[in-house]
């Protein structure tokens, strides 16, 4: 499935990191003149995806309802502390979600330049198709690349990625906890808590004047040289008490943005 991907390798024995870096979607061009005007606006498409995983416990509700698309050249940030079902999404678009879970619903469709859309929920196990997904169709999904790496290395990384992006005109998925690199690569952010998007829009506007309480909390427990000497902050400290686990649908913000705010809130945003 790998092509192409390099090796970077960090002496002193602390780790290898193994970047798969290899072509996003088949029919990409190489080079970016050589794109079509035709090409759909969209290389990949999630709608109302539902994952969950059933335990002896019971059923965990791993992804709830989540829809993005991640735009033809561009790149795409999921961003939410442990647990917030980033990773489900990146197994689901590559149809490995193995038992006990299973996709309940939704649709993952992936919009090649010169082939059909296909939808990978819909795909039997052993459709040829879902093997082209896996090998050649879908690349340059990153999770937490940046993991135990100075910083030196990080912005190299990212330098590389950013330069293969506009080199091969490819889009990217990229999940971290990592506000910082999320702010120096991606394009578009999706903030993730328990399993649904909470915030969606533009990495700017997100990240310097985030509305919901979960998104001000991640970015309020960023440490600080303000917080020298005291206690860091925690993203329940940040909320204060307030409870966020009713689930509310995304509504568009004035600024264009969607956030799972009530009527009443966004109302507030706009003043």
């Amino acid at each position: 499935m790998l092509k192409g991907a390099p090796l970077f390798g960090l002496r002193g024995g602390v780790r290898v990191l193994f970047l798969g870096l290899f072509r996003l979607f088949s029919g990409e061009s190489l080079m970016p003149e050589q794109s079509s005007d035709n090409a759909p606006a969209n290389v990949l498409e999630v709608k109302d995806l539902a994952v969950s995983f059933f335990a002896e416990e019971g059923v965990v509700k791993a992804v709830s309802g989540v829809s993005f698309e991640i735009k033809r050249g561009k790149c795409l940030a999921i961003v939410g502390e442990s647990g917030s079902g980033k990773s489900v999404n990146a197994y689901s678009i590559m149809r490995l979600i193995q038992s006990p879970g299973k996709i309940m619903r939704g649709s993952v469709t992936i919009r090649p330049k010169d082939e059909p859309a296909l939808d990978v929920v819909k795909l039997h196990e052993k459709d040829e198709r879902l093997y082209h997904v896996r090998g050649g169709l879908v690349g340059m999904i990153f999770q937490e690349p940046m993991t135990a790496l100075d910083v030196t290395i990080q912005a190299q990384i990212l330098t590389l990625i950013k330069d293969l992006q506009a080199e091969m005109g490819t889009s990217v998925l990229f999940i971290t906890h990592d506000i910082g690199v999320v702010a120096q690569v991606a394009d578009e952010v999706c903030v993730m808590y328990q399993g649904r998007i909470v915030e969606r829009g533009d990495v700017r506007a997100v990240l310097k004047k985030p509305l919901h309480p979960y998104t001000k909390g991640l970015i309020g427990a960023i440490p600080g040289m303000a917080s020298l000497g005291k206690r860091l902050p925690t993203i329940q400290t940040v909320l204060a008490g307030r409870d966020i686990s009713q689930p509310l649908p995304l509504r568009p913000a004035p600024d264009g943005r969607l956030v799972a705010l009530t009527d009443e809130e966004i109302k507030q945003v706009a003043v």
